[in-house]
């Protein structure tokens, strides 16, 4: 859903290409995918915004009633930086058509069903302190990953090519190591 201007609109929700109503949604559980990860290509977009900040305290809230969500950093053909919130993988259109309109019916302005079949899988560290793990230093740059067999995941992407992908120096920087694989 575009979010409507208004007069008096902070500058911060001027910047949001989604808006995300956080609800008394049912939540429908979502299973952890069988053997192959390469088998759930799908996912759904259910926020956009240029502010991580309001993307990521949209996602924990989710995320923390244990909706299957997760999020990423992307650039757009114009350069600037979104932050998207992603619901759950999916291992055809139809099963994700289907979600996305039970996710409209309850609630959801705006879910876009998207074909992702690449992640960004994050590489156990063994030189970490034993306290901080993947996922702390994951939520240190608002990004919340998620779990396919036993492997954390961050992002969804539709191809393999990492060249202008924004969230890579990110990881870097945080000192997570990544391969891309297939969901």
């Amino acid at each position: 859903m575009q979010a409507a201007s208004s007069p008096g609109k902070t500058e911060a929700a001027k910047h949001q290409r989604s808006t995300i109503e956080f609800s008394d949604l049912k939540r429908s559980p979502q299973t952890a995918p069988a053997k192959t990860p390469t088998a759930f290509p799908y996912v759904l977009v259910i926020g956009s915004s240029q502010d991580a900040h309001i993307g990521f305290a949209t996602a924990r809230k989710y995320a923390q009633k244990r909706f299957p969500v997760f999020t990423s950093m992307i650039a757009d053909a114009s350069g600037r930086q979104w932050y998207q919130i992603y619901y759950g993988w999916y291992p055809d259109k139809n099963s994700a058509d289907d979600m996305a309109a039970t996710l409209k019916q309850q609630g959801f302005h705006s879910v876009l069903v998207r074909l992702a079949p690449f992640a960004l899988q994050i590489e156990p560290d063994q030189t970490r302190a034993a306290g901080e793990s993947a996922e702390t230093r994951l939520a240190a740059l608002y990004l919340i990953g998620y779990r396919i067999e036993n492997r954390l995941l961050v992002g969804a992407y539709k191809d393999s090519d990492l060249s202008d992908n924004i969230m890579v120096a990110q990881l870097a920087a945080a000192g997570l190591t990544h391969r891309m694989i297939r969901r």
